[in-house]
Order: C-alpha cells, then structure tokens, then sequence
C-alpha cells in the first residue's frame, strides 16, 4: 500500500510535499521455536549490522536470533543466572547490541557484557561505591544503557518514592571506573502528571512517565514520553540541552484532565479507578522513543493523542516525525486512521519496522518513507 501526505509549515517545522511511504506486514517463519512476545519486544535490539533481531525470551532465559533478510527465526543463546558467566538475576530489564559484537544486559541491580560464552558484570553497587568523582548515594536505577562500544554508561537516578521522578543522570565511564552526577531539573516538572494508585493511605501502584535513553556519538538523547522536547546530555561537560519541538499535527500541550490520585478501602474499587484514569490520560499525546535510520542519516519518532471515541474505545491520530542529526525537526507526516506501533519499534535498511502479535506468532508492520528533498 503506498501512501501519501502533505502537511502545513510552520516556523519550526519543516514539511515535505508529497511525502509517500509504503506499508506492507512481514510474518516471521517460527522454523518450530516459540517466540517470547509478552513484553512486545521492549527488551530487544538488532545487530550492528542489521542482519538480526536479537529478543530475550525469558520462557527459556535466552536470546532469540530473528533473520531479518529472510523473516526467520535463527539461533538460540542461553544465559545463565548463577555461576562465572551468570547475570545475576533471573530478569533481564535491558538489552544493547554493540559495535564490539559484544550484548549488553542489564538486570536492575547490575549490568552485564556477553562475548560468546564469557559474561562479565558490574554491580550497581560497585558503581556507587567503588567507582572514584562524584560521592552519590545509592539508589534504584530503573533506566540505563552503554554507548556503542560500552565504555560510558548512563542511567537514571530514581527516587523510592512512587510520586517522584528521576533527578537526573549517573554518567560512569566504565574504562577509568569514575563516575559523576549530571541533575535534570525538569524532571521535577514531571510529578505533577504522575498517577498513584492508594488503598487507604498506602500508596500501591503508580504510572508515571516512560523515558528513553539513546547514545548517539559522544551525547546521551534523552526524551520523555509525554514531553515534545529531548535532552541532549554530554557526559564530559556535565552539560544538559533541553530543544522543545512544536508539532502542526498534534497539540503541544499535556492537560491534566484526569485523576492524580486513585484511592479506596477496597482493592478491587481502587484498581477499577486507576485503570479508568490512566485510559484518560492516555487521550493526552505521548512520544515514542528515538530510533537512527543509518541510511538516511535521520532520527523517527511516533507520536499519537486521541483523535475521536468511538463508543468506549479510542481512536488515536497517530503522527510519524523525522529528525536530523543536529536535533532539527525536518519532517511530519499523519499515518492512516487505525495504524499502531509498538514501543520497541527498530529500523532496518530504511524501513520501520513495528511488531505485529498475530495469536503469539511474530509479524510486523513495515513503513518504508520516501522522502522529497527539504525545501
């Protein structure tokens, strides 16, 4: 199927004419293996190369080698729990392909390098503790990753507290073992669109944002699900760059027109409230992470917010945007009415590719942009 747009210009955005793009869905040949899609491939990435999709399955805690060229699954590589090669846990909460062909793991309480057989890991404790700079006190990292040949290492610092969000970044270099503490004073604005969930007085659940952090070069993007902007983080001059983007497609603003505070005695009661509030919440727009698009040199993000109800469900406008790799917002494109995409979407050889859960069996959506030259 291929498609077009156009969309309105405005100071900062820049639209294409007749921007085309194709969707088609690709299934994956299963050659007898059962896929773990119940995280929707959130804890997945693909090969330097392109060549493969590596997912964790954690029904047999191992990685899954998906064939990209010919939509096949390829190999099994099993990780261990305990032991010399062990990750530590038995969850596995992040996964990178690197540069160096080694996987990087983390778990919540530690990070991991895998090279064939060889696992070496690094306790969140060691960084806090051992690593020489900045004296940070420890605490629950829920975010983290490695640049592409895994000598620095980012992640999010967050709080005990379910109504708090990140306070800023934990920058190591993983090489000379020194740490230090980057703060991002926005993200304090963020508490204010938090949801907790309370039975009585205790506070039991909350949801709260999603961050995505990506390496690009020597800089950390760091951007937010329901903020149009992104942080441009360097970790050598301890320096934060907030750029604020405006959509012609979308609204710019997050209205709280919804509970922040869900309570009840009664436990049942007080998840029905919760769900029912963050359904509203979710009528407000949120951004999806960023993925690079080695060959065209540009940054894509999803973005969607409540187009229309029809009947208890909602009917989302779901918008597609390029980046250019000096964080310049280039192009903005409104996909066709019913299109969806997964968080963990990847790109592959200039197409997007999002999952597709057809009854456990692995498929995606395919959006292949055909891009005019910016005017």
């Amino acid at each position: 199927m291929i498609l077009g747009c156009e969309s309105k210009k405005s100071k900062d955005t820049v639209s294409p004419t007749g921007f085309t793009y194709t969707i088609d869905t690709v299934v994956v040949d299963p050659k007898g293996h059962f896929f773990d899609l119940r995280s929707n491939l959130y804890f997945s990435d693909i090969t330097p190369d392109g060549n493969y999709l590596v997912n964790f399955n954690n029904f047999v805690f191992a990685l899954e080698y998906v064939d990209l060229r010919n939509l096949q699954f390829a190999r099994l590589d099993s990780l261990e729990v305990e032991g010399p090669n062990g990750v530590g846990d038995n969850y596995v909460s992040g996964l990178k392909m690197m540069e160096n062909k080694e996987v990087f793991l983390s778990t919540g309480r530690a990070i991991a390098f895998k090279r064939g057989n060889e696992l070496k890991s690094i306790k969140h404790e060691t960084i806090f503790k051992e690593f020489s700079g900045d004296s940070i006190q420890p605490q629950q990292i829920f975010y983290e990753t490695v640049s592409e040949i895994g000598s620095q290492y980012a992640g999010l610092l967050n709080p005990p507290r379910l109504d708090s969000s990140p306070s800023g970044v934990l920058w190591a270099d993983l090489e000379t073992r020194t740490k230090h503490f980057i703060p991002v004073e926005e993200f304090k604005e963020f508490d204010k669109y938090n949801i907790i969930q309370y039975i009585g007085e205790i506070p039991v659940n909350s949801f709260a944002q999603a961050y995505n952090l990506l390496f690009f070069e020597d800089k950390l993007i760091l951007t937010v699900g329901l903020e149009n902007s992104a942080w441009i983080i360097d970790g050598e001059q301890k320096s934060v760059q907030q750029i604020s983007f405006e959509s012609v497609l979308l609204q710019n603003t997050h209205k709280v027109n919804y509970p922040l505070r869900v309570e009840s005695d009664v436990e049942a009661e007080a998840a029905e409230k919760f769900k029912a509030a963050v359904k509203e919440k979710s009528k407000q727009p949120s951004y999806s992470k960023w993925a690079f698009d080695k060959k065209r040199g540009l940054f894509w993000r999803f973005s969607k917010a409540m187009d229309h109800m029809e009947g208890e469900e909602i009917v989302f406008k779901t918008i597609l945007t390029a980046f250019d790799t000096r964080f310049n917002q280039v192009y903005e494109c409104q996909l066709p009415e019913g299109f969806s995409y997964s968080d963990r979407f990847f790109i592959w050889d200039g197409m997007i590719y999002s999952l597709l859960n057809m009854d456990d069996e692995m498929a995606f959506v395919r959006l292949i942009p055909e891009l005019n030259e910016i005017e």
